[in-house]
C-alpha cells in the first residue's frame, strides 16, 4: 500500500510522498507529482474572476487556482494605503496599488491581482475569512487575500511575513509564477484541517525538507476506491482530514480514503490503529500515520 500526498502550492509542479505502512512488504519510492492546477481566469469589471479548474495533475496533483474577484474598479487610487500615508508601488510596474501591505485603494475595496501578468487592481472587498472556503465568482476574500487553491491565502513578500513561516509564489496554469503573486501556506494540521482551513477544505502536505502543509479543496470520500480517478487517483477526493492510499502499487487508478493519524495518539483512531510508515514521516515534529 501507498500513500499519496496532495503536493501543496509551490512555484514548480506539485509533488507526491509514496510509503508503504509498517509491516508491508515494500517501501515504495517517492512519486513523480501531479501538475499544480493553473491560476483562474479573471472576470471582466466588477465581475467574478473564473474558477480554476481541477487540471493537470498526475498523482496526487490538485486542482487550478481560483480566480481572483474580477478587475473591479482598477485604477482607482483611493486611500492613502496601510503605510501611514507613504508610498504605495505596486508589485509589479503598471499597477495601481499595493496587495501587501495593502495601500492604493479607497474604503471597502481591496487590492488584488487583476491579470496573468501580476498587474494590481483595486477590487470590491469581499467577506469570506483568512483560510475559508472561496471561489473566486461569489464568494470573495477580504482585503489583503486571494483565493488561491480554493482558500481566502495572505498576500505576502517574503517568509517572515506568514505565521506558517512559508510565502510561496503562485504560478499560472503554464506552472510560470505570476510576477509578484505570494501568498502564505496555511500551515494547517492534516489530522485536524478545521483547525485552520475553513469548512470543505482538507490539509495537504508537500515532500519538501521539512514538509509544509497548506489548505484546498477536499471532496466526500472515506472508504475503499473513493479517490479512484483516471488517469491518476486524486487525494482531493478524500474527505476532510483523509488521505488516499494505493492498495495495488503497481495501479495508480485505484484509490482508498484512510483517515490521517499521529503515530502514538490513540484518540486519533477509533477502533483502528495508526499505522506510520517504514520510513517515518514528520510534519511539524509529529510522526503521522493513516488509521487501519
Amino acid at each position: 500500500m501507498r500513500l499519496i500526498y496532495v503536493g501543496v502550492i509551490s512555484m514548480a509542479a506539485a509533488v507526491q510522498l509514496a510509503g508503504c505502512a509498517k509491516g508491508d512488504d515494500a517501501v515504495g519510492g517517492s512519486g513523480g507529482g501531479g501538475a499544480v492546477g493553473g491560476f483562474g481566469g479573471f472576470g471582466a469589471a466588477d465581475g467574478g474572476g473564473a474558477v480554476g479548474g481541477m487540471d493537470g495533475g498526475g498523482t496526487g496533483g490538485f486542482g487550478g487556482f481560483a480566480g481572483t474577484a474580477g478587475t473591479g474598479n482598477t485604477g482607482n487610487t483611493g486611500g492613502s494605503g496601510a503605510t501611514g500615508g507613504g508610498s504605495c508601488t505596486p508589485p509589479v510596474s503598471g499597477g495601481t496599488c499595493d496587495t501587501f501591505p495593502q495601500c492604493g485603494c479607497a474604503a471597502g475595496q481591496a487590492c488584488d491581482v487583476v491579470a496573468l501578468t501580476g498587474v494590481t487592481g483595486c477590487v470590491t472587498e469581499g467577506t469570506v475569512q483568512p483560510y475559508a472556503k472561496c471561489d473566486g465568482s461569489s464568494a470573495f476574500c477580504t482585503a489583503g487575500y486571494a483565493c488561491v487553491g480554493t482558500a481566502c491565502k495572505q498576500f505576502c513578500e517574503q517568509n517572515t511575513d506568514c505565521t506558517s513561516g512559508s510565502c510561496i509564489n503562485v504560478v499560472d496554469s503554464n506552472q510560470q509564477p505570476i510576477p509578484g503573486m505570494k501568498v502564505c501556506r496555511a500551515g494547517c494540521a492534516l489530522e485536524n484541517p478545521g483547525a485552520v482551513c475553513g469548512a470543505g477544505l482538507g490539509c495537504y502536505a508537500n515532500n519538501d525538507t521539512p514538509p509544509v502543509t497548506d489548505c484546498a479543496k477536499a471532496g466526500t470520500g472515506t472508504g475503499a476506491g473513493d479517490c479512484s480517478a483516471t488517469p491518476q487517483a486524486d487525494s482531493t477526493l478524500c474527505a476532510v482530514g483523509y488521505g488516499c492510499t494505493l492498495p495495488d502499487p503497481n495501479d495508480n487508478t485505484i484509490g482508498d480514503c484512510h483517515k490521517w493519524c499521529r503515530v502514538g495518539f490513540t484518540s486519533d483512531c477509533v477502533g483502528t490503529t495508526c499505522t506510520g510508515f517504514q520510513t517515518p514521516f514528520f510534519v511539524d515534529g509529529l510522526e503521522y500515520g493513516v488509521c487501519l
